[in-house]
């Protein structure tokens, strides 16, 4: 896997739980 696409889906997955903590 490329390292650009590694860091999309980390940088998704990280606001992803942001978001979640948030709403919560």
């Amino acid at each position: 896997m490329r390292a650009e696409v590694r860091i999309a889906i980390g940088e998704f997955a990280h606001e992803t739980n942001t978001f979640r903590a948030g709403t919560t």
